[in-house]
Order: C-alpha cells, then structure tokens, then sequence
C-alpha cells in the first residue's frame, strides 16, 4: 500500500482490540448502541477482537465491567470509538493517543459544521502528535461486514406504540460494495437499497468533517482490497483534489469507482481576469477530474445504486452494442430512445434475425412481430419463443450487452418467465438488464426472482438502459485512468518574481518563448519618440493599448488593427496614448505586432483551481468566447495525447479539417502547444491565470495574438 497517508487505516477495519467510550446503562445513549453493536458481533464470531466499555463514572455496564480510563484496560486498544458530548472529545483524544491507540472514530459533532474550527483544530493535532489517525468528527463511523467493526449508532427494530417492534433497518448483506459518504443517512439508505437488491456491502464509511482521514484515503485503502468489487462514493468535496484523482485512478484500474457530487450549481469565487475563469466553474473541474482519474459520475443519487447494483453483478461489457427485446413496442421504443442518448448502438438485427426465424420452428413467430432492434415479439408471444428469440438473437454474435423488456401482463407471458428469461440470459454470457413494470405482487415476485438469479431488474426502460450501459463505460473509464503530475512547488521560470497582478506584455512574450508557444513578431513603443522600434516590422500591424489597468482592451477601444503604414502608425499611437489618458489607467506603451494571417480564433487557458490546482481549457476563442461556451477542460498538464482529446471534445475541432473553405490546420502541432501550455502553471506557482485569445489557426501556421497573465497574490 502506497503513500504514508494510507498508513494506519487498516487499524479502522482490522483492529485487534477496540474500545468503546461513553458506555452506560442508558441503552439509548449513541456510545451504548455502539458497544451492543459490536459485542452482538463478537457473539456471532463475527468480530475477533475484544470490545472494552470506558466511562469514567462507571465499573459495571450491566453485567460487564466498564473502564475508567485506558490505563486500566487489559491491553491497548488499537481502535477507539469515541461518543461523548463535544465538550469532553478533545480530552478522550487526547487520552486516546497518549495510551498508543493507532486510530480513533470521533462521532461526536458539534465542531467546525457548527463554527467551532479552533476546537477541530485542537483535536486534529492532538492526535497528530503520537500518529494516531481519525475519522470524523461529526461521522455516521464505519461498518465492515467481514471483520464485524460496527460503530453505527442504528438499531434494526424500534417498537411501536402498540408495543410491536418493527424492522427499521435492513441488515447489510456481506459482499463487494464499499460505500464511502460525507452524509451518513445517505449511506445508510444507500446500504438498504443495495441489501433490498440483493446486492452486498463490503464496508460503510462516513468520513464527516474529514478533519484527517478524507473520503481519498479510503478510495486509496480499498484500491487494493481484493474483496471490494465496487467503490461508490457520496461527494459534497473533496479535501486534496490531486490526492483524490491519484488514489482514484489507481482503485479504478481495477474496480469501478461510482462517484455522486452534491453541490453542481454554486458559482466559482475566481476573479475572472481571462474568458477562461468566467467559462470554468467549481464543478466543471470536478467532472474532468473524475473522467481523467477514470471515476464515474452519477446524475443522481438513484444512478448511483442502479450502478452499483449492475456493476456488482454482471460481468464487462466488450463493446456497446446493445439488443432490446421486448413484448411491448412502446416500451421498446423508450428503451432505444435512451440507448441512444446514453451512446449505446442499437443496430438492426442483421444475420440475428435469421437465428430468430430458425429458432421459431415448432412454434411460428408472432402475428406482426417486428425482427428489428427493438425486437418486438408483440403480446401474444409466449414465454417459450420470447426466451428463446432473445436467445437466438444474443447467441448471433451481433451483441455485447441486452435490456429485456418482458411485460408479465399479458396473457401469454407465465409467471415462470423470471427463471427461464434469467437462465437464457445467463447463458448467453452477454450482461443483460431488465425492466419488469408494475405494482401487482406478480410484478414484484418477477423483479425479485430476476435479481435473486443475478439479473439486475429495474421498474423502468430508461433505468435499465442506463445500468448496462455503464458496463461499458467503465471499460473505456478504466482504460484512461490517470493522475496528473504534481505541480512544482517553485517556479521553473525565475524572471517571474515580484511581478504585480498582470504581468506586462515583456514578460508574458517570455513565457510564451520559454514554452514554445508562436507569437507575431512586435515592438513595445514607450515613448513619442519611439516609432522607428517598430520599423523592423512587416505592415499591417495591430496596434495594442499596454496598460496594467485595462483588462479587456477591445471593449474599451484599445486594440486598432491593420495598421498599413508608419503615417497610420504614429496616428493610431497618438490615438491610444489619448485613450489611456481619458480612461485614467496607468500608460504601459503601445504594443505594435504584425497581423497574423485570418485563420480561426481558438482560446487555450489556464487557471489555478483551489482543490485540484493548474486547470486546462481549449475551446473557440475571440470576443465571443462566453457567449458561444464552446470549450474542452482538464486537469493540468496534460500530454500531447490528452491535448488531442481536449481537441476533439470541442465543436472548434470541426472547423480545423478546412470546413467550408477553411484552414487545414495542423492537428499535431495545436496538440502540442496545448500540452506545452498547460505546463505554464504547473511549472510556475507565481502564475495564477494565463489565456491565449485569440490563439490563431491557419493554414500557415499558430499565433497566440493576445496572450495575458495574472499573477499569484501572496
């Protein structure tokens, strides 16, 4: 196990003794549950090690002795679990790492979620000073179905007013799902609904404040862990944002990484310096972190069990062609209207159609059966030819992946279509889904027989469509699972320091040399008398406004372009110099550059995230950039490879191949000066911001025509 980050977490899920402190006769008490939790684990055989009860205002609970204090336990604990009120959880830390526990689990809230930070900050060096980790505070704990260590605060049952008790938790089966949540109730709902599926937790971790252990170090633990076939994560943030797409990638290299992100819609706090830094939001840089780290990202908080649920229990997917077999039409048609949209390809039935026909022998294909994809059998299909068209069908080769439809209603449809349908399915060694529609208690006894023999059933087309279609997108997930490079920690370019908020246009020309970015030849004129520097260069020119105060110089009338002489020349300077005296903004000179040949306007920029740092963003550039919100994102630095697909997810690629008469641009080249861009940042922390806009393509070549840079405030 990699990383010293990772160490000591083992002690959370494999700990050779526990205790448990706040313990007292008071059954209700979240202490007292937790410490009847886990002796009912150690009575099962289920938890080896031995649970000890500490209170200091007690020597017996019930008929156990309690402890009233660490010194007096038989041995050290290596896990603590700590429930007592806020006001007494730093001086059981405290205690907790002097007595040389290697981890603890603070349930206790009442910390920086209620504005108390210096008291979380206390605890965390606490138990930093002997190394001691923790979860929480504030957390739900953890609950792993194999080594028995449960520091869940639930119970199974609670007792109605008739005194009746009732089931008010399902108890997890043992299986393949890690569940790692920043809301406990989420992941308690989540372990219900998987256990209500048939489907099996391996572990439920509530990470809380993360004040220390973070939801990425459990990713991290569980990469490794050969149990866990599934990791899904409930997200509101993440603490260390490299750190995260680090230990992602690796886990998803071998195992699905499901992630739910709360918190889509509120606006980044960038100052917007650059096109690039109003185009970018917060949850933008958490969609390409989790698509370049190989997680996938659920729209809901359904998807992500429908996912779990058929990520669990079928087998990859090689390809994404997808057969729907129906005995419903309108079904059929919803199913491939969701296909489509998810990126499946629903092809005709081809030579599978003949497969069909043959199998049908003995007993006739339906009246106005439709052999297309949807294979609509229509309603008066039996139960023996729908299993075995469908069969015939996958058994073509044609296939990788089916959604069945089997609408139990009709007449003709037995009861037993569960049983045959899922065996026929199975065989095929094709992952299927179904959707099995209806409220009757056949429909539910259908839906759970399905799952009950590994089939992953849902109550609608669209849900089904969506659960194998992860299958795989988690192959192409897996496939280009990778963490950026670490950003350097000083700056590769030392001419950089002690610049004010922009950088001026001598030292941003650097830059670009320095990274082998093409810009038009220029001369910065500072003074009246300082013409002749510009006669070196090839008219036209463009003549630019150098001002520090003047942000977007076009709008305000600070850029002339295809200046055609010296005459023009100093006319056009006279002219600018005026405007910086109007606008009352500090006079930096007139920047003179030769005109660079029509082409297409192309934006590549970079801003500084504060959770996953040097950000990349490609897209169609000029004024219009916000407006048109044509880009392509990613976490810095990318390769030439990651700048081709950065490229290619943008509609700017489809006017580069000469589209209407256009440039034929170079493709290898672009791709290259992308990468090398998004390397700025990464290589020089005194750079918060930087933009190319327009970066001009022609057939002829590239040219960054206005590049600006702020720097980083200190």
């Amino acid at each position: 196990m990699a990383g010293s980050r990772l160490a000591g977490i083992r002690s959370f899920f494999e700990p050779r003794s526990v205790a448990v402190v706040g313990v007292s006769d008071d059954r209700e008490k979240l202490s007292s549950i937790i410490y009847a939790n886990m002796l009912a684990n150690r009575r099962k055989g289920l938890l080896r090690a031995p649970v000890y009860p500490v209170n200091p205002a007690h020597d017996m609970v019930g008929s156990r002795r309690c402890y009233r204090g660490f010194s007096s336990l038989p041995e050290t604990p290596e896990l603590v679990v700590i429930a007592v009120p806020a006001s007494k959880a730093l001086q059981v830390v405290r205690d907790s790492a002097r007595a040389g526990a290697k981890a603890a689990v603070l349930i206790t809230g009442g910390f920086a979620e209620t504005g108390r930070r210096e008291l979380e900050r206390e605890v965390l060096e606490a138990a930093r000073g002997s190394g001691m980790r923790l979860l929480g505070p504030n957390t739900i704990g953890l609950l792993d179905t194999f080594s028995g260590v449960d520091s869940l605060f639930l119970r199974p049952t609670k007792v109605l007013p008739t005194g009746r008790k009732i089931v008010s938790l399902l108890k997890p089966l043992r299986g393949g799902v890690v569940v790692i949540t920043q809301s406990g109730h989420l992941g308690e709902i989540v372990s219900e609904e998987l256990t209500a599926c048939g489907v099996g937790l391996r572990a439920l971790i509530g990470t809380g404040n993360q004040v220390d252990v973070s939801a990425e170090d459990i990713v991290g633990y569980f990469a490794d862990d050969e149990r866990c076939k599934v990791i899904a994560v409930y997200l509101e943030g993440v603490r260390d944002g490299r750190r995260f797409m680090e230990m992602a990638a690796r886990a998803a290299r071998s195992k699905p990484v499901v992630a739910f992100k709360m918190g889509k819609t509120r606006a980044g706090a960038r100052a917007a310096l650059t096109h690039t830094a109003s185009l970018v939001g917060d949850y933008d840089v958490y969609r390409v972190a989790f698509r370049q780290s190989g997680v996938i990202e659920t729209r809901s908080l359904q998807e992500l069990l429908d996912y779990c649920v058929s990520l669990s229990l079928l087998k990859p997917a090689r390809g994404r062609r997808l057969l729907i077999s129906t005995n419903a039409g309108g079904v059929g048609a919803v199913a491939a209207d969701e296909a489509e949209s998810e990126g499946l390809k629903v092809e005709p039935l081809g030579r599978a159609a003949r497969a069909v026909r043959a199998r049908s022998d003995g007993t006739g294909i339906a009246s106005g059966a439709a052999l297309g994809n949807p294979l609509d059998l229509t309603a008066t299909v039996s139960t023996e030819f729908f299993v075995d068209a469908t069969a015939a069908a996958l058994s073509s080769g044609r296939f990788d992946l089916a959604v069945v439809l089997p609408t139990h209603q009709t007449p003709a449809i037995g009861p037993d279509i569960s049983e045959r349908m899922a065996k026929a399915l199975l065989a095929s060694g094709r992952p299927a889904c179904v959707s099995v529609m209806g409220r009757s208690p056949l429909a539910q006894m259908v839906h759970l027989e399905f799952l009950r023999r590994g089939i992953p059933s849902f109550p609608t087309p669209e849900r089904a469509v969506r659960a194998v279609a992860v299958l795989p997108a988690y192959s192409e997930a897996r496939s280009r699972a990778a963490a950026p490079s670490a950003p350097s920690g000083k700056d590769r370019l030392g001419f950089l320091k002690g610049e004010a908020q922009m950088f001026p246009a001598q030292a941003v020309e650097k830059v670009m040399a320095a990274y082998g970015i093409p810009v038009p030849r220029s001369a910065l004129l500072e003074g009246e008398g300082d013409l002749a520097e510009a006669g070196g260069l090839d008219y036209p020119v463009a003549c630019k406004l150098a001002s520090l105060g003047l942000v977007h110089k076009t709008d305000a009338g600070g850029v002339i372009l295809n200046v055609r002489n010296a005459r023009e020349l100093a006319a056009s300077a006279a002219r600018l110099r005026g405007l910086a005296s109007r606008l009352r903004v500090p006079f930096g000179g007139i920047l003179v550059q030769e005109m660079a040949p029509e082409g297409v306007e192309l934006l590549v920029g970079s801003t500084r995230d504060p959770v996953f740092g040097p950000t990349i963003v490609f897209g169609t550039g000029g004024k219009y950039a916000e407006v048109m919100r044509d880009y392509a994102l990613a976490i810095a630095p990318v390769s030439i490879s990651g700048a081709r697909d950065l490229i290619s997810r943008t509609k700017a690629r489809s006017l580069l191949g000469g589209y209407r008469g256009g440039p034929r641009v170079d493709l290898t080249q672009l791709a290259a000066i992308v990468s090398r861009f998004s390397r700025i940042l990464a290589e020089n922390p005194s750079i918060e911001q930087i933009e190319a806009n327009p970066l001009i393509a022609s057939a002829s070549g590239l040219a960054a025509v206005d590049v600006r840079a702020m720097a980083t405030r200190r």
